[in-house]
C-alpha cells in the first residue's frame, strides 16, 4: 500500500499531513483519503476487533464496520446507522482501503448532504474489491499506471508502487510527496 500525505482539513482546503496517511497494526493495513479526522480516527484511534466471523468478508462486513461506526458515534458523529457529517455539496466523508489477509477491502463514508439537501445522513460502505485498486484524488492516475504497466511478474512490486504515486502526483495538485518519496507500508 502507498499514499501521498495531503488531507481535506475541512470542505474547502487541504494540508500535507506531517505522517503517514497508511498505517499497519495488528496485521491490518490501513489508508484512506478525505476528511483528516476521520482518517486519523481509523488509522490511529480505532481499536482493531477481533476476528469472531467465519469468514473475512462478514468480518468486514460487521465486526470492523461496527467498531468504526461505534467510534464514529463516541466522536460526535450521531446515530449508529446514518451519520451527520459535516458536508458542501456531499464532499466530507472518508474513503479507506483496508488490507487483511491477502484482500482488499474499500470502506467508504459518504455524505449524502447536498446544498438541496442539507438534512441528508451519511452511509458507511464496505466493498472487496480487486488489485490494482486506488482512491483519492490521483487514485485514477495511478490504477492507470498500474494497469498499463503491468508485467510478467503482475502488479504492485514497491517500485511499481512508488513509480504509481508519483504519477498520479505529477499529474493532480491534490496529491503532493516529501522528497518525491511516498509512504509504503506492506503485509509480512
Amino acid at each position: 500500500m502507498a499514499g501521498d500525505r495531503m488531507v481535506s482539513v475541512d470542505s474547502s482546503s487541504k494540508e500535507m499531513l506531517p505522517h503517514p496517511k497508511i498505517t499497519k497494526r495488528d496485521g491490518i493495513l490501513m489508508g484512506g483519503a478525505g476528511d483528516c479526522f476521520m482518517l486519523t480516527l481509523l488509522l490511529a484511534g480505532l481499536q482493531i476487533p477481533e476476528m469472531k466471523s467465519q469468514t473475512l468478508y462478514k468480518y468486514m462486513l460487521f465486526e470492523f464496520k461496527k467498531a468504526f461506526q461505534n467510534l464514529l458515534t463516541s466522536q460526535g458523529y450521531n446515530d449508529s446507522v446514518s451519520f451527520d457529517i459535516p458536508s458542501e455539496d456531499g464532499d466530507g466523508g472518508l474513503a479507506a482501503l483496508i488490507g487483511v489477509e491477502g484482500t482488499l477491502f474499500h470502506l467508504d463514508i459518504k455524505s449524502l448532504s447536498t446544498k438541496d439537501s442539507p438534512n441528508c445522513k451519511g452511509i458507511i460502505e464496505v466493498s472487496e474489491v480487486s488489485t490494482p485498486y486506488a482512491i483519492g484524488c490521483g487514485g485514477v492516475a495511478a490504477k492507470a499506471w498500474l494497469v498499463g504497466t503491468k508485467s510478467e511478474k503482475g502488479y504492485n512490486t514497491v517500485s511499481d508502487l512508488i513509480k504509481s504515486v508519483q504519477v498520479a502526483c505529477s499529474i493532480n495538485s491534490g496529491c503532493e510527496l516529501i522528497n518525491n518519496k511516498p509512504d509504503i507500508i506492506q503485509e509480512d
